[in-house]
């Protein structure tokens, strides 16, 4: 009972999305769940990136830093490919209503493989793991960023002047 209202209330901020872009409710499904999540998903690690290069500039851990900017352009790539393997599963050149019901019947076949319901699924595909995504992401911009002598992290925001 709890999923099912959790579910209505995010179909239902799917809907406010639509009317936002003039889109119905399979539209904004389409293009918020199978095009914008993987997108905020990649852009979310390029704030790893900049935060080790910066590291570098700042000579901060330089070679540690030198060792994880491949690796964390890698992990960027691995985003890359997984949107091609999502857009070669859910092609952007076919009706969105053919990608709509062949989203629908994935996370339905999935739901009967796992003994579970299809909202339960839902969310755990398009909350649960954007969340992890995410905030872990978030975590390792944060361990990325340069930090003062202090263990703060480096502002550039210009101090007031003392007189």
């Amino acid at each position: 009972m709890i999923i099912k209202i959790i579910f209505g209330f995010l179909c239902g901020c799917l809907y406010v999305i639509g009317l936002c872009f003039g889109w119905d409710y399979q539209e904004t499904s389409v293009h918020v769940c199978l095009r914008w999540w993987p997108a905020i998903c990649l852009l979310s690690t390029l704030p790893i990136i900049i935060g080790l290069i910066m590291r570098v500039i700042k000579n901060q851990k330089r070679w540690l830093s030198l060792y994880l900017i491949p690796v964390s352009v890698y992990y960027s790539f691995y985003y890359i490919s997984t949107i091609m393997i999502i857009n070669r599963h859910y092609p952007t050149d076919v009706p969105i209503a053919y990608n709509f019901e062949m989203c629908m019947t994935d996370i339905q076949s999935i739901a009967t493989a796992c003994g579970t319901t299809y909202e339960i699924i839902n969310m755990i595909i398009y909350v649960g793991l954007f969340l992890i995504i995410i905030l872990t992401n978030g975590f390792l911009s944060y361990l990325a960023f340069p930090k003062n002598k202090n263990g703060k992290h480096m502002t550039t925001a210009i101090k007031p002047a003392t007189s």
